[in-house]
């Protein structure tokens, strides 16, 4: 896939998926205005009671990770490439029509006509940004640049791969974990059971757990910190083995994090090389 169709493929999915927010906040969702605002109070002010969290609406799961997302999809903000200027108002007459058929498509219609030029390598490269303090002096000369060879991973050497491959991987690569660090709430541990109180993908690419799962797998160094990535390994089979280690290790991430009575590694380890083969 060139780059040119790699920029409309992403833009269809950029376009699809906040008209699916939108279409969700504005017409499916029968909880999230009233969510949202028994939110932004108990955020704001010193006086709300803590109560007002327990109702029926704040049962589902993430309801607040939930709502913050909607909210930015209804704020022209999910993906830093929406600036729309009149998108406010767009959504506003979107909002008086909610009963019409086809409302995601008339959203659909309507970023198409308003979308400037979306180009899939630079987003995917501001998004890496992110990784900058913790990559090798040597990625340092390339980082700017970086989405060409993420995407080349996910659109060629990855072909064929299972798409919870593929996944896990840009769930990666783009801070995509259910970590406390990522909902802005109290780092308490690492659900690998290294004893730090870190909780974020940062931790877990050098988390010393994770790092000996690896090895005793792979029976391998793991690497610079944009090799734990996969992308910066220079031989392909190094990149495809480290996606694949990604998601089982993504996988292991959200077994643990429910689990009580914390960590065991020969269970995470037995259960990360069952995941691998079933992969092939």
């Amino acid at each position: 896939m060139d780059t040119l169709g790699m920029s409309n493929a992403f833009k269809s999915i950029q376009l699809c998926g906040t008209a699916a927010l939108i279409r969700t906040a504005l017409k499916t969702s029968t909880t999230f205005r009233q969510s949202k605002c028994l939110l932004d109070t108990f955020r704001s002010s010193d006086d709300a009671h803590i109560a007002t969290l327990s109702n029926s609406d704040f049962t589902t799961f993430d309801t607040p990770a939930i709502v913050d997302t909607l909210d930015k999809a209804l704020a022209h903000a999910f993906l830093p490439d929406l600036k729309v200027p009149q998108f406010r108002t767009m959504v506003d007459s979107l909002d008086a029509n909610l009963h019409e058929n086809h409302f995601q498509k008339q959203i659909v219609d309507f970023l198409l006509l308003a979308y400037g030029t979306f180009n899939g390598v630079e987003f995917i490269s501001r998004r890496m940004a992110r990784w900058r303090p913790h990559i090798s002096s040597n990625a340092n000369s390339w980082w700017d640049f970086c989405g060409a060879y993420f995407i080349q991973m996910w659109c060629a050497d990855l072909a064929g791969s299972p798409q919870c491959v593929i996944a896990a991987s840009l769930k990666t690569s783009l801070n995509g974990w259910c970590c406390s660090r990522r909902f802005q709430k109290e780092q308490l541990r690492c659900v690998f059971g290294c004893g730090s109180k870190q909780d974020c993908i940062e931790h877990y690419l050098r988390c010393s757990c994770v790092e000996l799962l690896w090895q005793q797998l792979f029976q391998e160094d793991w690497g610079e910190f944009e090799s734990r990535l996969a992308v910066g390994c220079a031989d392909i089979n190094g990149r495809v083995r480290r996606a694949f280690f990604l998601h089982a290790l993504f996988c292991a991430y959200n077994h643990f994090r429910h689990k009580e009575g914390g960590f065991d590694f020969g269970i995470c380890r037995s259960t990360m090389q069952f995941r691998l083969g079933r992969l092939g």
